[in-house]
């Protein structure tokens, strides 16, 4: 790659963004102008509401049924009260007139006043009716509150002034508190809570813009093929489009972050807040520098892959929303409590940054965490380029011209239901279902729920689809025979592959502890409320090998082979975890289903993978039962481990098992397309 020519195409991007007015104003000037602007409004306006609402006058209607004197004090306590126009009423308490006018904010309180004996002693009760949906209403509440617990003191000081008590005596207990935490810690952890999320939504809608007219402006406008003709390769018209994207998104943010922190301080200042002690961590800001770097890397090969697919701007704008919402879940993760920066969330990506953020500013800098973020992000950089790279490469991509299909159940040919875009309509419909019908099943009653699930919501839709489009379901899900050796095979591989799915189990536990909840709702799955074990066999191994079979080897796989084998064994093997719903065995679910994909091609049956599904789920539920009974599994369930040299003779032992698939199966071969006959 030429770096000249590289960097020829990044001045013309960058001049072309310069050039555009819009751009100038909306990236640079607005944010210089408008974020003091909007800071000094807010804290101004904030601060008058406040006052307005302190200073404000609040009625107060009191029923006092008692007339004693602790409650005449009490009365008059709250009428010394400035802020509080206390009112008595005879009427019978609270009712129905009362309620609507604390409803409505005509009054702002109701006190009811009656008393009660106890140990000789006459108790007085308050009983306080607000409405904490007004700002007025709970302030006096919170008025009413203090005053009543200063009234109890007085009163209780007085009895025991007349039994020749002192009060001091109250005081077994003086609660000094100090906080230790340094101004620049406390200037840390304000920060990040907001600021994580300001960089991740400024990183992506900045350069959401700028790759919008990359490429899907460039078709816009017809001039993507003048500069596909020029002399510059497709690798550096990428590389240049990608420096743009990144540093246009630099710019932003910086310019962004400069005039938050001008207003930041000048907020603070009028809230008379002492910022003589407190630094700008400008080590730690340059740490977060770096560690955006791959972030940004990592989100413009989205956005500038998002723009290549596109047809135009309109449809590369809808795509960028997705990325939006996920980026803005996301960040937010840091301003809930517990949690913390460790190895498991060091590989999510933007969680992990945002985590990052939280721990530099925090000055708690942990270099492990932080390579870790940084290596992994990288890793999903470097793939997100070379996707970036393939597509721009592609013309069927770039001059992508064909309508959208409409939303028919299916055109003319069968071939049509086996479209990528149809199977992955369809998983997510099953995955509707399953989240908001199965789920409810489950938990009203987990053995019916879980045969309901399986049937009408997994096994169902295929039937139809096959069904209504007049597809042969034998040849198109592969329900055919097989050699005997196959089944012998896919049994043979069976306890290795439980093996290492648990392995994978324990991975992931050590990534992201399972919380003791979860534990005890697989506990309570392998129990199923003490049915025969026949049955439970049959809800947990048979009905899931045979209905989740047919979805995913017998038709979502199909949706993926024109892409090739491979693709189409891995891609259904993720949708396969995915479809569990469960984050804690995505890993172990998708293993598996790489596994029977592997099965399936290379055997053209689904009848052993279905074999296969059966005895995996049948395992689990026989070592629960009787696993204390066999010496290795005996040690693996006291120890919870699963020893490294059964690891690695499991490895060892599927790898034969496909290489004897392989050799078994060699004179087959998988037909190119399914027969529309």
């Amino acid at each position: 790659m030429n770096w000249t020519k590289t960097l020829i195409i990044f001045k013309k991007e960058m001049l072309d963004l310069f050039r555009d007015r819009r751009t100038i104003i909306t990236s640079i000037i607005l944010p210089i102008v408008l974020y003091p602007f909007i800071s000094i409004f807010v804290a101004t306006i904030a601060s008058r509401q406040e006052t307005k609402i302190q200073e404000a006058q609040k009625i107060i209607y009191v029923y006092d049924q008692v007339e004693s004197a602790e409650s005449l004090q009490l009365v008059t306590s709250l009428q010394q009260e400035d802020i509080l126009h206390i009112k008595t009423t005879r009427e019978q308490g609270w009712n129905k007139q009362f309620k609507e006018l604390v409803e409505n904010n005509d009054i702002q309180a109701f006190l009811a006043l009656r008393d009660t004996v106890s140990s000789g002693y006459r108790r007085l009760i308050v009983t306080g009716y607000y409405n904490n949906t007004d700002d007025k209403s709970l302030k006096a509440y919170s008025t009413i509150r203090d005053i009543i617990s200063s009234t109890k003191w007085e009163i209780v000081s007085g009895r025991l002034n007349d039994l020749n008590i002192s009060s001091e005596i109250l005081e077994a207990i003086n609660l000094e508190s100090v906080n230790i935490a340094p101004p620049q810690k406390i200037l840390g952890a304000l920060l990040g809570k907001f600021l994580a999320y300001m960089l991740i939504i400024l990183t992506i809608s900045s350069g959401a813009v700028v790759a919008s007219d990359l490429v899907a402006g460039e078709k816009d406008r017809g001039t993507l093929e003048t500069i596909l003709v020029s002399a510059a390769s497709r690798l550096e018209l990428v590389a240049g489009k990608f420096l743009t994207i990144i540093t246009f998104s630099f710019i932003t943010v910086f310019m962004n972050l400069f005039s938050m922190y001008i207003s930041t301080r000048h907020i603070l200042g009028m809230a008379e807040m002492d910022l003589s002690q407190v630094q700008m961590p400008i080590v730690s800001f340059m740490l977060i520098f770096i560690a955006m770097i791959p972030l940004a890397i990592l989100f413009a090969s989205i956005q500038l892959s998002l723009s290549t697919w596109s047809r135009n701007v309109k449809e590369c704008s809808s795509y960028q929303t997705p990325l939006l919402l996920i980026g803005m879940m996301f960040s937010m993760i840091s301003v809930f409590p517990g949690f913390e920066l460790n190895y498991g969330f060091a590989l999510i990506p933007i969680i992990n940054f945002s985590l990052l953020l939280k721990e530099l500013l925090l000055g708690d800098l942990n270099v492990g965490h932080y390579l870790v973020v940084i290596i992994s992000t990288l890793l999903l950089a470097g793939i997100g380029v070379m996707i970036s790279i393939s597509l721009f490469k592609k013309e069927s991509v770039l001059f992508r011209t064909t309508e959208e299909k409409s939303l028919k159940f299916w055109g003319k040919g069968k071939a049509d239901i086996f479209s990528s875009q149809f199977v992955i309509g369809v998983f997510i419909l099953v995955l509707l279902l399953f989240y908001y019908l199965g789920t409810p099943w489950q938990a009203k009653n987990l053995s019916l729920g879980l045969i309901k699930t399986e049937l009408l919501l997994v096994l169902l839709p295929v039937l139809l689809i096959y069904h209504l489009s007049h597809t042969d379901i034998k040849k198109a899900a592969r329900m055919q025979s097989t050699k005997p050796v196959n089944f012998l095979l896919a049994i043979a591989a069976a306890p290795f592959g439980f093996f290492l799915a648990a392995f994978s189990m324990q991975i992931v536990n050590f990534l992201y502890p399972l919380p003791e909840s979860y534990l005890e709702g697989m506990q309570k799955l392998m129990q199923l409320h003490e049915l025969p074990i026949w049955q439970s066999l049959m809800i947990i191994a048979v009905l899931p090998g045979i209905c989740e079979e047919m979805l995913f080897r017998g038709y979502v796989i199909r949706g993926f082979e024109k892409s090739g084998t491979w693709k189409a064994i891995i891609i259904s093997g993720i949708l396969f975890g995915l479809f569990h719903l469960d984050f804690f065995r995505l890993l172990p679910a998708a293993l598996m289903g790489i596994w029977l994909g592997y099965l399936l091609i290379k055997t053209k049956s689904i009848f052993v993978t279905m074999l296969a599904h059966m005895l995996h789920n049948s395992s689990t539920l026989v070592l629960s039962q009787w696993g204390e009974n066999i010496p290795v599994i005996s040690t693996i369930l006291k120890t919870d481990q699963i020893p490294v040299w059964l690891v690695l003779f499991s490895i060892a032992a599927l790898l034969v098992i496909a290489w004897l698939l392989d050799k078994v199966n060699a004179e087959s071969r998988l037909p190119n397309e399914l027969s529309a006959g």
